[in-house]
């Protein structure tokens, strides 16, 4: 790091934000630990807020569409992670409320087609493939009732 940019939080925040998009909670920490002191982060995240470079919510929002459709996460596991990166509750509780039931139901259906292909389990599945798959669909953050649904829609195509 140059002399300038080791004295100023801005313009670290900026390559921070050039790689990816960041909440503020996790910026701030950021900042904290390449040696910042309180009153330059909190300036500098000041400014960027100001100036919309860094938004809580659309963060949020462009989180948990690059986990559901990159990493096949369902809404829960989402939700905890965006907890954990210092994310309000009230925009965590906007952003999973975007996932219906029906959506989520797709996404539990994508998991498992690619767990299938992972895992080579073949349909119907025993009792300890059933579980195992339970295990990693809820593991991923989908609801039971959705995964124990998508897992009887399959036992039922197979029994057509």
């Amino acid at each position: 790091m140059t002399a300038k940019a080791a004295v100023n939080p801005v313009a670290a925040a900026f390559r921070f934000l050039a790689i990816r998009s960041h909440g503020i909670s996790e910026l701030k920490a950021k900042l904290k630990r390449k040696g910042f002191d309180d009153d330059a982060v909190i300036s500098a995240v000041n400014h960027l807020i100001e100036i919309d470079a860094v938004n809580d919510e659309r963060f949020a929002f462009e989180f948990a569409a690059s986990r559901l459709r990159n990493k096949n996460w369902g809404p829960r596991k989402v939700a905890a992670e965006l907890a954990a990166r210092g994310v309000s509750q009230e925009i965590i509780g906007r952003v999973a409320g975007g996932v219906t039931h029906e959506r989520e139901a797709e996404l539990v259906k994508e998991a498992l087609t690619k767990w299938f292909k992972k895992t080579a389990c073949s349909t119907p599945l025993d009792r300890k493939a059933f579980a195992k798959a339970v295990r990693h669909l809820t593991g991923r953050g989908f609801g039971l009732d959705v995964t124990l649904d998508a897992l009887r829609r399959l036992g039922d195509d197979e029994a057509s």
